[in-house]
């Protein structure tokens, strides 16, 4: 398990990305990589241009984007990369 912590600062709010590497067989001579997470308080248009980032590096396969309600109903972005 990685964690990390962002240097921007938010009131009241953690600034930290948590990602899970697993390792499911070694007989595949091929393998795909899915990176999910969820982002909130994010405008529309700085999740674009990030995802848009994300999108034009090398052995990025696909993103794909959801609406999610989290809780206290508030809105959010679920996020998932297929990778090489």
């Amino acid at each position: 398990m990685f964690v990390g912590f962002g240097s921007k600062r938010f009131p009241n709010i953690s600034n930290i990305l948590r990602s899970l590497v697993f390792d499911y067989s070694t007989h595949n001579d091929e393998s795909i990589a899915l990176i999910n997470f969820e982002v909130d308080d994010q405008s529309p248009e700085d999740l674009a241009v990030g995802l848009e980032h994300l999108r034009e590096l090398d052995g990025v396969i696909d993103i794909s984007q959801n609406m999610l309600m989290m809780k206290k109903n508030r809105v959010a972005t679920g996020i998932q990369i297929l990778a090489e």
